[in-house]
């Protein structure tokens, strides 16, 4: 994995694992289809929750781990678990196609460069590691109250 694309993929599966909104907006069906057992009829709406999506067993090995390296395609955890290629839909954290955020381009320059100025001066660790033992600290847009994660910083 080249050092380069190393924190390009650690923000990538932080997007996996929690995705900068939880669901796309609303959609309204036009006229009737079904997929697979769901029939859907003109004038029902719907919404894709991304989470569901970046867990998906059949698209991702380990989905539970954070493994940065499944974004490096010369990894062998680039690949589905059966050894096909991953849906291109099956990570959508900031929706896509015609519905794709207008601020991802914004955002995505952003989080590169702050964590590449932070990276560069400070070592991370939680405040209290205990209380992460069997989870990882949670924060969504949109929630009323964020509980914060205190970390502590030291200096290289």
């Amino acid at each position: 994995m080249q050092d380069l694309n190393f924190l390009n993929y650690v923000i990538m599966e932080g997007l996996r694992f929690e995705p900068s909104i939880p669901g796309s907006s609303h959609f309204e069906v036009k006229q009737d289809f079904s997929i697979g057992k769901y029939t859907f009829k003109q004038g029902d709406a719907f919404q894709f929750f991304f989470q569901p999506l970046h867990f998906n067993k059949d698209e991702w090995q380990r989905p539970e781990e954070f493994l940065p390296q499944r974004f490096d395609p010369d990894d062998p955890l680039y690949k589905r678990p059966d050894g096909g290629r991953r849906n291109p839909y099956s990570w959508i954290p900031f929706s896509g196609g015609k519905r794709v955020c207008f601020g991802k381009t914004f955002a995505d320059f952003n989080m590169k460069v702050f964590a590449t100025y932070l990276s560069q001066f400070f070592n991370f660790e939680y405040a209290e590691p205990e209380k992460y033992k069997n989870q990882y600290p949670r924060a969504y847009a949109f929630q009323l109250i964020n509980p914060p994660v205190k970390v502590r910083l030291t200096k290289f």
